[in-house]
């Protein structure tokens, strides 16, 4: 019986041409992958000019603000300037109006940043290597009951308060004795498995 000679290798480049095979520019990349994971939480976007308008703002926003990040100095960063880095990110992103005068949450700004840089980990690994130990980890529902937080009082994508998301931050890389965003790939795997089970579970599927 002949065996695949694929490697993990080759299955990566296949998962890099086939989700970014539009524009394989790795962070533009990365940020329109990550969009997906926080648009079901954006409401108000009735109008399509104002939809575009504020989502096109914000791609701008993470671009740039990604593209800084991959420019500094690995001699200027410690944990200190990459929490204080994220923190005029986020404001930019926030500060990007869109419809009826609203705009983004902490929360889903967040989302959608820390997602693009892990994304970017995963196919550029190279790229985010000079602050990798100090990214911060995407907050949402997986992560949460996971880790059992409680010092959230609104759901993930309505978090409108940066101390209490850099507290979360803080919190979780004292819980855990290893690089913040390794140990969040695991955690969201493992409780993704969770739930996939249980969403098995109760269609009668038994595996």
């Amino acid at each position: 019986m002949k065996k695949t000679q694929l490697t993990e290798k080759d299955y990566l480049e296949f998962f890099k041409t086939y989700l970014f095979r539009d524009t394989f520019d790795p962070i533009f990349a990365s940020l329109e992958f990550a969009y997906r994971n926080v648009c079901r939480t954006i409401h108000g976007l009735n109008e399509e000019k104002y939809k575009n308008e504020m989502i096109n703002g914000c791609k701008r926003m993470i671009y740039k603000n990604v593209t800084n990040l991959l420019k500094a100095d690995r001699n200027n960063i410690n944990q200190e300037e990459y929490d204080k880095f994220i923190y005029y990110a986020l404001k930019d992103i926030t500060g990007i109006p869109y419809f009826y005068n609203s705009k983004l949450t902490i929360g889903q700004a967040q989302k959608w940043f820390n997602m693009t840089i892990k994304y970017l980990s995963i196919i550029e690994p190279e790229m985010v290597e000079n602050f990798y130990e100090y990214c911060h980890i995407p907050i949402d529902n997986y992560i949460l009951k996971e880790t059992n937080y409680k010092g959230f009082k609104t759901a993930w994508s309505r978090i409108d308060n940066y101390d209490d998301y850099l507290e979360f931050q803080k919190w979780f890389r004292n819980k855990y004795d290893e690089i913040p965003l390794d140990v969040e790939f695991k955690l969201w795997i493992n409780r993704c498995k969770i739930e996939r089970n249980a969403n098995k579970r109760k269609l009668g599927i038994v595996s």
